[in-house]
């Protein structure tokens, strides 16, 4: 594909201009502001409505002192000879819209309007772009293959790199992991899915865990707080000591028996004696329904204080990521207004070279001054835009409004939390004031119940005080030995409590350790996907490095934890072979690397459209494309353009 002729009407301060390169490579020659990059400007608004250097905003119109000139239309016209020999003409206009409202006496300006024309026939814009898919490749291929500098440094990674796959083919995932055989245990854990999709499942299931291991030693610690001391306990001579008492119990109401045996009331002391034990074994189950009921509230209470506490936690986490957030949040916001006004310094710096030789005293030769002028612009562009590239990776407008949602998403969990903190306080203490405080047994309509029949009994039998005084020595014992087992069985539960206790401790660091296990198995997982990352991008390396003669793609970065972060970065080779980004590069690094690309490119699409190359003048040596190459060059003795066509 050939530009022929591009002709500029009201176009950026070039109020009529004709440039016939008769398909041929060119040099167009012009003292700084005379309108070289706008014949470039001319032909990219053309073809996909920006400016040559891809910014947002960019309009057509010649301003003065008090902006836009207004009552012009502003056009740009090119003709084409395509591959086949075809010739096509574009032409866009933008025309003001100017109308009268009713009553009115002046027109008044209401918007802009754009005609299009295809070989000289007026075209809608969606028939406008259908030519430029067909006979063009469509706005987006052009722009790779027009603009050197698009295709590296504009097109995100990502379409980059899809770009690089269609143009040299993608590798199965399948091939890769039988390429490798470190990798031959992956297969196994992909399974159905592919490995984006199989790293997403593992890293969230990887999260999921560090959040349980993170809230089991505080679980752990409550268990263990709540584990009553039973150093001193001897849980079999207890037992052995409730057996005992039992037996003298045994002992003791048979006893009773024998002398009720020998009574002259004997059935009345056979009562008084069933009444006592009666007695005695309802005192000592309201015990331990008490004692039940005290620890279902006390494991309750326990339950709702954990859950309190990992409440609080999670709240003080948040509140920790919160300050460092807005931290950076301020830092980001700082940095920005600081490369700001930098930026705004060095733009606003002028040249301050001396024309006279410091030496001699006389005024120095035009290209010394030349040189040290385009030096000093040179090295003010350089900065310029090493401060655009700093504020991109590091304080952008996108950067700055996501880190701002999440701090607001931050601040409205924590208030959420914080509620539910409050909460959980209010609900323990309720759940404590609400455990249950059992009157006395002998309050209780039971015990008054027995005590009556008892004292009735006793007053039957009252004529026989000596029996009645052995019985009285049989039931004190009996009393003694039951307070004993009533001891012992405290201890007994507390031992019990303490084994519970231990068990839910045992359960807790086994989870911990299954879960430690399955991270470990998760990170090898991952190490495994990491690993496959960098095989297939080593394939890919030489599979696309192949179709570039000296630039080079990075595909992937090492992390400092040893992790990869994929990507797709143009580096370019410099004179002692190092690799430099494509952003640090010198211009004619950068210039030659978009020409390679630009070529590689085009053999993909089969198409060879035009090529400006702005700043020519500081690249002593062009590679050669295919396409036709337009030079703009500086030049002090050029006040106007001036065109040099190739033979």
């Amino acid at each position: 594909m050939r530009l022929e002729t591009i002709e500029l009407s009201n176009f950026q301060g070039i109020k009529s201009a004709k440039f016939d390169f008769a398909g041929r490579d060119a040099s167009i020659f012009g003292n700084n502001a005379t309108g070289k990059s706008t014949v470039f400007n001319a032909l990219t608004w053309l073809l996909f409505d920006k400016a040559s250097n891809g910014k947002k905003g960019f309009s057509p119109k010649t301003l003065d002192a008090d902006g836009a000139i207004s009552g012009l239309d502003h056009g740009v016209l090119a003709r084409f000879v395509l591959g086949c020999g075809r010739e096509i003409s574009l032409e866009k206009i933008l025309r003001e819209v100017w109308t009268k409202k009713k009553g009115a006496a002046k027109q008044e300006f209401s918007g802009h309007s754009t005609d299009y024309f295809v070989d000289g026939v007026p075209a809608r814009e969606k028939e406008y772009l259908a030519a430029l898919d067909e006979h063009f490749g469509g706005c987006e291929v052009l722009k790779m293959l027009i603009m050197p500098a698009y295709f590296a440094n504009e097109l995100p990674w990502a379409k980059r790199r899809e770009v690089l796959l269609g143009m040299c083919g993608d590798i199965n995932d399948t091939d890769v992991i039988k390429a490798n055989p470190a990798l031959a245990g992956l297969a196994e854990h992909l399974g159905k899915y592919s490995i984006e999709e199989y790293r997403k499942i593992v890293d969230a299931k990887r999260k999921e865990i560090n959040r349980e291991l993170a809230t089991i030693p505080a679980r752990i610690d409550e268990a263990h707080k709540a584990m009553p001391d039973i150093s001193n306990i001897d849980i079999r001579k207890i037992d052995m000591d409730i057996a005992r008492a039992q037996v003298n119990i045994d002992e003791c109401e048979e006893a009773k028996r024998q002398i009720a045996a020998n009574s002259e009331d004997d059935a009345a002391r056979c009562a008084l004696a069933e009444l006592q034990t009666k007695l005695a074994c309802a005192k000592a189950g309201y015990a331990a329904d008490n004692a039940k009921a005290d620890e279902a509230a006390h494991e309750k209470i326990q339950k709702l204080k954990q859950e309190g506490r990992e409440s609080a936690d999670r709240l003080n986490a948040l509140k920790d990521d919160l300050k460092l957030d807005l931290a950076k949040l301020d830092a980001m916001a700082t940095l920005q207004k600081e490369l700001a006004d930098k930026y705004r310094a060095i733009r606003d710096e002028n040249w301050a070279g001396s024309e006279i030789c410091p030496t001699c005293e006389q005024s120095l030769p035009d290209d010394k001054i030349a040189a040290s002028r385009d030096a000093f612009n040179q090295n003010k562009s350089k900065a310029l835009e090493a401060i655009n590239q700093r504020g991109k990776d590091e304080c952008s407008k996108d950067m700055l409004a996501a880190l701002d949602t999440k701090t607001k998403a931050l601040k409205d969990e924590i208030e959420a939390l914080s509620a539910k903190v409050l909460e959980s306080a209010d609900i323990v203490r309720k759940a404590q004031n609400d455990m249950p405080k059992p009157a006395p047994f002998e309050q209780t309509a039971e015990y008054i119940e027995i005590a009556q029949l008892i004292a009735n009994l006793q007053n039957s039998t009252a004529a026989n005080s000596d029996n009645a005084e052995k019985i009285s020595e049989q039931d004190k014992e009996i009393r003694q030995y039951r307070l004993q087992i009533e001891e012992h069985m405290t201890k007994r539960t507390l031992f019990d409590l303490a084994t519970r206790q231990q068990v839910r401790i045992d359960e807790l660091s086994a989870n911990e350790k299954r879960l430690a296990d399955e991270y470990e198995k998760i990170e090898a997982a991952l190490y495994l996907c990491d690993e496959f990352t960098k095989a297939k991008v080593s394939m890919l390396d030489d599979r696309i490095n192949s179709h570039f003669k000296s630039v080079k793609f990075r595909l992937f970065e090492t992390l400092i934890n040893g992790g990869i972060k994929e990507g797709c970065e143009v580096v370019i080779p410099s004179p002692d072979g190092a690799l430099v980004p494509y952003g640090f590069a010198n211009h004619a690094g950068r210039i030659n690397a978009g020409l390679e690309i630009i070529g590689a490119l085009g053999e993909h699409y089969g198409i060879h459209p035009p090529v400006f190359v702005d700043n020519a003048e500081s690249i002593t040596e062009i590679i050669n494309i295919k396409n036709q190459l337009i030079r703009l060059m500086v030049s002090e003795k050029d006040k106007k353009l001036r065109m040099e066509v190739s033979a």
